[in-house]
């Protein structure tokens, strides 16, 4: 629910908190056309 409306999740997101920080991971979510995807970039070391 977000704003009072039913929106669709990706079921195959991963969001994981540690003390490298907070990795996401095909966090999508879509309502009548509108969508949000979240996703991490991966670090360089």
């Amino acid at each position: 629910m977000l704003n009072k409306q039913s929106w669709a999740v990706a079921q195959d997101n991963v969001i994981q908190f540690g003390g490298e920080g907070i990795m996401v991971r095909n966090f999508n979510i879509s309502n009548d056309g509108q969508s949000l995807t979240i996703n991490s970039i991966p670090s360089a070391g």
